[in-house]
């Protein structure tokens, strides 16, 4: 990828800071399977349909 393809989505790793991560490099974290609390995918924009098949009701 260079810097013409990149992207503009960016994912978020949630993961329990209690158990060991396998590597780290700034803001790039490898863990175990175990260790992953959730991930989000963060879209480059939102439109009507994406937030409404996406949200989640409390």
């Amino acid at each position: 990828m260079t810097a013409d393809d990149a992207s503009s989505q960016l994912d978020v790793l949630l993961f329990d800071a209690t158990k060991p991560v396998l590597f780290r490099d700034g803001d790039l974290a490898f863990v175990t399977p175990d260790a992953v609390v959730g991930i989000i995918e963060v879209e480059s924009r939102a439109t009507p349909f994406i937030v409404n098949t996406h949200s989640v009701s409390t």
